[in-house]
């Protein structure tokens, strides 16, 4: 696989994980004529979570789930998950691009990779480039358009808030250019 050039069987996936994902509810004061919107400062805690999730390039879909705790097990489940779709499960070769996160770690998740399945490749990009994964993309349409000012009771509503965009988002699914 090194060095070939990707053809119309391949597939490339960007995938990470969105950590400290806060459910925090804010006390707001309805606006009244001529007065904005008031949002007090102070919050109330209700836990968090990550959001582990993967883009498929070509399409824009994205897989994600919500999880209390960002561990290897949590994240394989999520590939074994993706690795399922038809596209995937068809492709000639499916390339996951990564960061170097504990999760999915160069040394250990790589490994495993390959050995599940056999048309898969791990590329995990050089620390502090995980800017480059396009993951990072989707990630802040969901910050700017679903949790920046959000108010959250529960992280059980924090987790459908952010399933309910992932499946608004895969209704019209665009590859970002």
């Amino acid at each position: 696989m090194d060095g070939e050039n990707l053809t119309d069987g391949d597939v490339v996936i960007c995938a990470d994980e969105k950590t400290a994902i806060k459910a925090r509810s804010r006390h707001r004061s309805p606006p009244e004529p001529g007065t904005p919107l008031h949002v007090k400062h102070e919050y109330d805690r209700h836990g968090g979570c990550t959001y582990q999730a993967t883009l498929i390039v070509g399409t824009g879909e994205v897989y994600g789930q919500c999880v209390t705790r960002n561990t290897r097990a949590n994240f394989e489940r999520l590939v074994e998950d993706v690795m399922n779709h038809p596209l995937c499960s068809m492709a000639d070769r499916v390339f996951w691009i990564l960061d170097n996160g504990t999760a999915h770690h160069p040394n250990t998740f790589t490994g495993w990779l390959k050995k599940q399945y056999d048309n898969v490749e791990g590329v995990h990009l050089p620390k502090g480039a995980s800017w480059l994964n396009q993951i990072e993309l989707y990630f802040s349409v969901l910050t700017r358009k679903t949790l920046t000012g959000g108010s959250f009771e529960s992280i059980v509503e924090l987790m459908h808030q952010i399933a309910g965009f992932e499946v608004l988002w895969n209704a019209v699914p665009e590859p970002f250019e």
